[in-house]
């Protein structure tokens, strides 16, 4: 969603120790970026076009063991995220929107 992930990289660059180095709508490029860029840490959505999230750790992990990976996600099926760690992904976050009822 490019909404969301601009919305994301506005919040991250308010944070003084953070340097966002990319920000992909997909991971047709994947290799090529991470080798370029050398991230510390990707955070990266299970449900992406094309090589979905999980599969798309498997290929981080076998070139690039020290990345840590962050799962963004709005599953939190146990089979997903599961699957997600055992891939090789540090942890997980869930995208959950909390409502507030106005008095």
């Amino acid at each position: 969603n490019h909404n969301f992930r601009e919305s994301l990289l506005q919040y991250f660059q308010l944070i003084p120790d953070i340097q966002v180095v990319g920000a992909y709508p997909d991971c047709d490029e994947l290799p090529e970026h991470i080798s370029k860029l050398r991230p510390d840490v990707i955070l990266m959505d299970i449900d992406m076009p094309g090589i979905n999230g999980i599969e798309a750790v498997k290929q981080i992990k076998s070139q690039h063991v020290n990345v840590e990976i962050i799962m963004f996600t709005v599953f939190d099926e146990n089979d997903k995220v599961f699957d997600a760690i055992c891939a090789g992904a540090t942890g997980y976050l869930l995208k959950k929107q909390q409502y507030r009822k106005n008095s």
